[in-house]
């Protein structure tokens, strides 16, 4: 099944992109005069590295911790930028490799219906008198005076530049950074890509000839797609990042300024206090500030006023509406933890509440909009043994809300019958989401799932025993650079081994899992950790990976899965 580990894999690469831990800079990054003087005022994406070669040698360290034979692809770089460039008499220029480089990407003088525009900077070893592109008349060489330096472009002559950009204003240091004026993008090009995705999404079938299902799925998912991406372009005015290398950790720093003030969060210095969510068999935990917490409904909330049919929206803002109340009841930061077993998903959270009979109560009213909604859910009330807090059983009819998303039309039967199958289980099965909050004062801890040692746990940190130790969440939470919004901490080695495990249990697809090992080989934890902070304008995360041994376990699930058909089909002769 290489599909799971593609799709693990691009998990994780989408974490990369939307998180970022310690390794960060609360300043911007610091690009010479020199070279911002050639950037165009109309700039919508820039990519920025202090030194080429010190950001090769970096890769290159971090690519021989996966593949040794990577690296070699790094030291041919400099060696294929050779036959680029050459110097009149068609000498060789050869670029300096120890400078900074530059690329800005610019609306061209046609607008959205042209070809961007192109403008690079980099240093040439000798000066860039006399340098020319090879073979390319489009992109001319204009060397900048009293330094190496050259700009290399195909925007028009009369481009403007050097003029007072937004696109310096946000972006964080590294050994490679990227700044991509969000706001500026849609505003020129948003009109041109939903024509063509609304094109896209309304191709009708040739006449004369009966409607192709397949055609019709696709159409379904472009139109959610369209709305998804719209949504996804409204809400941010610039999404900044830089990454750097060391050996086989990759660092990456996100910086982003919410289109909404309502979706900044605000920073809280009480997220250490709720680091004992860090449990044994959880392979993520986090701890987020209540202003976080908000921040996350308000936008969820609009990406669901985007995107989701008519039934389900109204259903949604009623809800919405009980999760703010819930929140406004609480008392600094939460903290979650999330496991996987043979049972399904299973969490917990603790919170301090201002008061535990209002904070319950709507729970209670939530838990009864959801089972009104008409989207799926059915909830019924489950007692609790001591009868101190509050229980419910939640189910989910997965067809009625695949319809109420206006996703039915877009799986064929096989792919829901499988999907059903999954979400069921991970649900708790026949037996449901089992949900209960307990409580001791104005402490609650909310466990839901099919986790009786989950149980127990939560009522041993209510009553104080066995927690106060200092774990990754602590480390993360007190060493934050600024004013921390949320603290991450998960093993993607657990959560791997969790998922196989997992899925081997659900019986609609294991003819899809049979080549799958049940369990990873032992190793040790491998962590990614994050850490959020509030910035006077938006927001920054940052997270470090190792991803070394991510590739180390990868290879080693594959060899398993190798191992595993090998033997089947030893068996089968």
């Amino acid at each position: 099944m290489r599909s799971l580990r593609s799709s693990i894999t691009a998990v994780l690469i989408v974490i990369l992109g939307l998180h970022a831990s310690a390794f960060a800079s609360s300043g911007s990054v610091q690009i010479p005069d020199a070279m911002k003087q050639h950037v165009p005022d109309d700039t919508v994406l820039l990519v920025y590295t202090p030194s080429i070669q010190k950001l090769l040698d970096a890769v290159g360290k971090t690519a021989a911790s996966i593949d040794p034979q990577m690296a070699m692809l790094t030291q041919m770089v400099p060696m294929m930028t050779m036959s680029m460039f050459q110097r009149t008499g068609n000498k060789p220029a050869t670029m300096d490799m120890n400078e900074a480089a530059m690329l800005a990407i610019s609306p061209g003088d046609k607008g959205p219906d042209g070809d961007p525009a192109m403008t690079v900077m980099v240093g040439f070893k000798g000066g860039a008198d006399g340098v020319k592109m090879s073979g390319d008349d489009q992109m001319r060489v204009e060397p900048v005076a009293g330094s190496n330096m050259a700009m290399i472009t195909n925007a028009g002559p009369n481009t403007k530049r050097g003029g007072a950009t937004t696109i310096f204003n946000n972006i964080p240091p590294g050994e490679i950074s990227i700044a991509f004026d969000q706001e500026k993008f849609v505003k020129i090009y948003g009109p041109m890509v939903m024509e063509m995705m609304t094109d896209m999404a309304a191709m009708e079938n040739q006449p004369g000839k009966p409607a192709d299902p397949q055609m019709q799925i696709m159409q379904a998912q472009m139109k959610q797609s369209m709305n998804q991406i719209k949504a996804f372009m409204d809400m941010f005015k610039s999404m900044d990042m830089a990454m750097t290398f060391d050996n086989g950790t990759v660092n990456t720093t996100v910086r982003w300024i919410p289109a909404d003030d309502s979706a900044k969060a605000s920073g809280s210095a009480d997220l250490a206090k709720h680091a004992d969510v860090m449990v044994d068999g959880s392979f993520v935990s986090m701890v987020m500030s209540k202003s976080a917490l908000e921040c996350m409904i308000s936008m969820q909330q609009s990406y669901t006023d985007s995107t989701a049919t008519t039934g389900f929206q109204k259903a949604m803002d009623a809800i919405y509406v009980i999760a703010r109340n819930s929140v406004r009841e609480m008392e600094g930061s939460t903290g979650f933890s999330y496991g996987l077993n043979d049972k399904g998903i299973w969490a917990l959270q603790l919170m301090n509440v201002q008061s535990t009979e209002a904070y319950l109560a709507d729970i209670s009213e939530a838990m009864k909009k959801l089972d009104d909604s008409d989207v799926g859910f059915s909830v019924s009330n489950l007692q609790l043994l001591d009868g101190k807090g509050a229980g419910y059983t939640v189910r989910l009819d997965m067809d009625k809300m695949m319809d109420s998303l206006g996703y039915g039309a877009m799986l064929q039967e096989n792919d829901m019958k499988q999907l059903t199958a999954i979400v069921t289980a991970a649900m708790g099965g026949d037996v449901g989401m089992q949900i209960r909050y307990f409580h001791d004062g104005n402490r609650i801890a909310m466990v839901a799932g099919r986790n009786g040692k989950m149980i127990g746990r939560a009522k041993q940190l209510l009553r104080g025993e066995g927690n106060g130790a200092p774990n990754t969440l602590t480390s993360l939470a007190t060493t934050a650079e600024g004013s921390p919004t949320m603290v991450m901490a998960l093993d993607i080695r657990s959560m791997t081994g969790d998922l196989l495990s997992f899925l081997h249990t659900v019986p609609a697809i294991s003819s899809e899992m049979a080549d799958m090992p049940r369990s990873l080989p032992e190793g040790d934890p491998i962590e990614m950790t994050a850490t959020c902070t509030s910035r006077t304008q938006g927001g920054q995360c940052v997270i470090t990976f190792d991803i070394g041994p991510f590739s180390h376990m990868m290879e080693a699930l594959e060899e398993a899965e190798k191992a595993k058909q090998t033997k089947q089909s030893a068996m089968a002769n």
